[in-house]
């Protein structure tokens, strides 16, 4: 639209376009001097021509130019009353609004259009408010908001002219007319204006798109290229360039306003995303110092300082979200001390010879420049307003391309090497020899001259020269033990001429200490097949001794109290053992210690208090003990006394009791007083022992009978002991072949519905029909198949033959509730992994109904170790199996476990059912322990069912399931069978 100064319509309409008001300190009018805009220069720098008005409830009054000057008065907007718009037809307009919206500030300039013709002219408006705190401070960049023309046509805002921090409108000239601009922007500054030609301006517009574009390329194909080479050969510095490359790509592309115009950001979001760029910018920068000054090498600090500050850097990222200023600025700190500090680091590793800083150099300099000139442009110290930035993107992408070459030259192994041809094989050999940390040995024999290289001579401390002279010399230094040892070997070699040998002696060091050395030489044979020289290497090898030494100590101690074990024991009780000429006495005694209750020390105050409270008793037996004796630990809890001067048997007895009596004195562990006792078997070697195994065994027979006799007893052995353990250990090997024999077998009690009264499962219980002994139940053998580790094969036995026979049942007799059949798991099975894997191997081989096969635990074995019992339950439970609690209400069980463990069958004990009719406070546990289970979602067997009185008041309690000899004894699997039959369907 045209303002030319007719009609009041013209005027309403600038007054209404507004939406800020004005405001000047001052009423008074000012003059503004009219550019010509015909003016055949490409660009006319019209900033020196430009006033600004900043609004503050002001009305502000705008002129078009009269003989070259237009007035701009600038007055109170209260104060000022209603304007008259007859007066304004001459096109002067008038900008007013409410105060309840001011800011900003108005930027107004004079132009005039001399020509007879008609002028266009593109008005560039900078955006970038530049100034040196702008530099630190960065701000969003001035947005112009409104354009307004007195005298002449609105300027046209041409959005697609754009460039990156400028702004261009369009301005139209009447032949010989005169006209008064204003732009508003939104907050304060001193934007620059500038008045193009088109064609230039377009020009320009392209020359600039061009040179940006071959920036941008440039850097993405380098950091194309440093990516796939960091790939390819794996090198940390090309992989960091070419995330440097990548973060400078980004920060060029934000410069340059590519990235806001792509993603049409506002200028709070432009200065957001250049920020942002700029961290990754700076984090890469760590990055790559830390590679290529080798730091990870030279220096473990400066490395972590370097990962950590490419870390800090990051924290701008959230932070320019908050405040986009303290962002920037966060960030050029950052790179301030990347630069001020790093500068200095790549000098210092170039001149320590360091390659890849001496590769930095060229790059960091220019890099250097390129902050350098950002600043100044800034601050306005340098020219090029519409140049500047291109020029310091650059010599930007220029450091940004040195960089790139120096990290490619690094990655392909460009460094210039010495030529290991040229160099002497005595050099060689020197370089090799000092990697291995030896030495060469040199003995001209016929000379008596001997050449120790000054790496041997420091290998003891002793000065370059030291040990050169005769041989005699050198054997000076070695220790007296090894002299004649050492010299004899050496006449043997020399003797048989062309030969090679090792030898092993100890050196003395400056210090006094004598350390371990090796010489490996060979023999130069002479005319007469003597030797006439020995040339070889001397290395240190006192390490290796050491450990040896240590090696061979461990081998026969035990490693927690410091004891003999068992192995060194049983070599001394033999010495012993085979001494002759004692014919008034017994050649040895043995005392074999087990302490009682040990387990409950270790579940009660851990390993480590079982720990401490076995070094304490190693302590107090070898305070007992003399020098001629033996005290060795052979077990976990178990202690051995050799005797060879008190061997008789009142005397060992007295040593018994003293050792006794004093171990049972009060020991604190773990702040708490422990008072162990013990069980002490006493054996006398007497002429008919033979061998070592012999006595031991007695020793233990005699302490087992000491164990069962009640504890914290000693016991002599006798040789009527023998017959009663020979019973036992017969027992135990027919245990140990009662799986293979066949001799175990499964029986099966009914478990019936207290409600129809039908067989709902079965209860496996294991039997072991002893060849001599009869049927045995597991009372009678279970305990020694735990003590006997047997237990595992026995469960696992139980475990498969009742899977395989519910399998059949369930064939046989399809219901809508499948028959289950439960089976005992014993302590040793619950804590072993071994489980997991039985219970897998049986589910995935048989086929069962999904938690028919129900594993039967105690409630006093859970609550042992509930959590891990809690684990492994839960465990069987996703495998498919079924859980039932047995004997519950026997034992301490605590219900907040309880509602954890993965149950879903609970068994009453026996000893509730019995007592049932003796007190009316049974039948009311019992109705409590049923509410629980259904409340926990389990089902309720109750056992011991004898009579069919229980059986109903059972059932009137709610109870699901009874289990007694009222409804059958344990029957053998075709028993079984006849008995599903009978009672499978009621």
């Amino acid at each position: 639209m045209r303002l030319g100064g007719q009609g009041p319509a013209r005027m309403k309409c600038a007054i209404a376009a507004l939406l800020l008001t004005f405001g000047l300190g001052a009423g008074a009018a000012r003059a503004l001097d009219a550019v010509a805009m015909d003016d055949p220069h490409a660009v006319i720098d019209l900033s020196p021509f430009v006033e600004s008005y900043e609004a503050d409830g002001r009305r502000l009054t705008i002129e078009p130019p009269a003989n070259g000057q237009a007035s701009i008065e600038s007055e109170d907007a209260a104060e000022a009353g209603e304007f008259d718009e007859d007066a304004m037809e001459d096109g002067t307009i008038v900008l007013e609004e409410s105060a309840a919206r001011n800011g900003g500030i108005w930027h107004a300039v004079a132009l005039r259009n001399r020509s007879e013709d008609p002028v266009i002219r593109l008005l560039v408006a900078d955006r970038r408010g530049e100034g040196l705190g702008a530099f630190f401070w960065p701000m969003p960049q001035v947005s112009f908001d409104k354009a307004l023309t007195a005298g002449g046509e609105n300027p046209m805002p041409l959005p697609e002219r754009d460039r990156a921090g400028f702004a261009v409108y369009s301005l139209y000239g009447d032949p010989l007319n005169s006209m008064t601009v204003a732009l508003h922007a939104d907050r304060t500054g001193e934007p620059g204006f500038y008045l193009w030609h088109e064609g230039a301006w377009t020009g320009y517009a392209q020359r600039l798109a061009l040179v940006e574009g071959g920036m941008l390329a440039v850097i993405a194909a380098f950091a194309i290229y440093m990516a796939a080479l960091g790939i390819l050969t794996r090198v940390a510095a090309a992989r960091a360039t070419a995330l440097l490359l990548g973060a400078g790509f980004l920060v060029l592309l934000a410069e340059f306003g590519y990235l806001a115009a792509a993603l049409s950001l506002a200028p709070w979001g432009d200065l957001v995303a250049r920020t942002i760029a700029l961290a990754l910018f700076a984090s890469a920068v760590f990055m790559l110092e830390r590679f290529f000054l080798e730091s990870e090498r030279h220096s473990a600090t400066l490395a972590q300082v370097s990962r950590l500050m490419g870390y800090a850097v990051l924290a701008a990222i959230p932070l320019a979200f908050l405040s986009v200023s303290a962002a920037a600025l966060y960030v050029r700190l950052f790179l301030a001390v990347a630069l001020v500090a790093g500068a200095p680091l790549v000098i210092s590793a170039a001149l320590r010879g360091v390659r890849p800083a001496q590769l930095l150099i060229p790059g960091a300099a220019l890099f250097v420049v390129a902050g350098l000139l950002a600043l100044f442009h800034s601050a306005g110290w340098l020219p090029g307003t519409f140049t500047a930035t291109a020029f310091n993107a650059g010599v930007f992408t220029t450091a940004l391309t040195l960089f790139a070459f120096a990290a490619a030259y690094h990655a392909q192994g460009g460094r210039r090497r010495a030529d290991i041809g040229t160099l002497r094989s005595e050099q060689r050999h020197a370089f090799a020899l000092t990697g291995a940390r030896m030495g060469v040995w040199d003995w001209d024999i016929s000379g008596d001259r001997l050449y120790v290289s000054p790496s041997v001579e420091a290998m003891l401390g002793l000065d370059a020269g030291t040990l050169d002279g005769t041989e005699v010399s050198w054997r000076e230094h070695m220790h007296p033990a090894d002299r004649e040892t050492y010299r004899n070997a050496l006449n043997a070699y020399i003797e048989r001429g062309n030969v090679s040998f090792a030898l092993e002696f100890r050196m003395r060091h400056s210090d006094g200490v004598y350390r371990w050395v090796a010489l490996s030489a060979s023999c130069v044979a002479g005319p007469e097949n003597y030797a006439t020289r020995c040339i070889g290497t001397v290395r240190d090898v006192s390490a290796q001794k050491l450990a040896e030494d240590r090696l061979m100590h461990d081998s026969v101690h035990d490693s927690l109290t410091g004891l003999p074990n068992r192995a060194l024991f049983m070599d001394r009780m033999e010495r012993a053992i085979r001494r002759r000429g004692l014919l008034e006495r017994p050649r040895a005694a043995l005392l074999l210690i087990d302490l009682d209750r040990f387990k409950t020390v270790n579940d009660s105050l851990g390993h480590s208090g079982g720990d401490a409270l076995l070094i304490a008793i190693a302590r107090r037996l070898e305070s007992l003990v003399t020098m001629d004796d033996t005290v060795a630990r052979i077990d976990g809890d178990a202690f051995a006394v050799l005797l060879t001067t008190r061997t008789e048997r009142e005397d060992a007895l007295a040593f018994a009791e003293q050792a006794s009596e004093f171990l049972r004195q009060p020991i604190e562990v773990a702040g708490h007083e422990v008072y162990p006792t013990c069980s002490v078997g006493v054996a006398i070697c007497e002429d008919a022992h033979e061998h070592p195994v012999e006595l031991l065994t007695e020793a233990e027979i005699a302490m087992y009978r000491a164990k069962r006799s009640g504890k914290a007893r000693i016991e002599l052995f006798e040789p009527g002991m023998r017959s009663e353990t020979e019973d036992s250990l017969s027992l135990e090997t027919d245990l140990r072949h009662a799986i293979e024999r066949k001799e175990m077998e499964v029986y099966y009690q009914p478990i019936m519905s207290l409600h129809d009264g039908a067989v709902r499962g079965f209860e496996a219980l294991i039997r072991w029909n002893h060849p001599k002994q009869g049927l045995m139940t597991p009372d009678g053998f279970v305990p020694l198949a735990e003590e006997l580790g047997v237990i595992t094969e026995i469960g696992r036995f139980a475990l498969r033959a009742a899977s395989e026979e519910l399998a059949t049942w369930q064939k046989l007799f399809p219901m809508e509730r499948p028959l289950f059949a439960s089976v005992n798991v014993s302590s040793r099975q619950l804590l072993r992994h071994d489980l997991i894997d039985d219970v897998k191997r049986v589910l995935n081989r048989i086929d069962i109904e999904r938690g028919s096969l129900k594993l039967e635990v105690t409630e006093s074995l859970v609550m042992e170790n509930p959590e891990f019992a809690a684990s492994m339950l839960k465990r069987l439970k996703e495998l498919g199996a079924g859980l039932s609690l047995d004997d519950f209400g026997t034992g301490y069980s605590s219900l907040s476990y309880l509602q954890r463990f993965p149950f879903d069958t609970l068994k009453v004990d026996r000893t509730f059912v019995a007592g049932m009719s003796a007190d009316r406070e049974t039948p009311l546990i019992i109705r409590s322990m049923v509410t629980l289970a259904h409340d926990l979602g389990m089902e309720v067997v109750a056992e011991g069912t004898e009579s069919e009185t229980q059986a109903a008041d059972l059932a009137a309690m709610g109870c699901d399931y009874g289990q007694g000899y009222y409804f059958g004894q344990p029957m053998r699997a075709a028993e079984a069978l006849d008995f599903i039959a009978h009672y499978w369907q009621r």
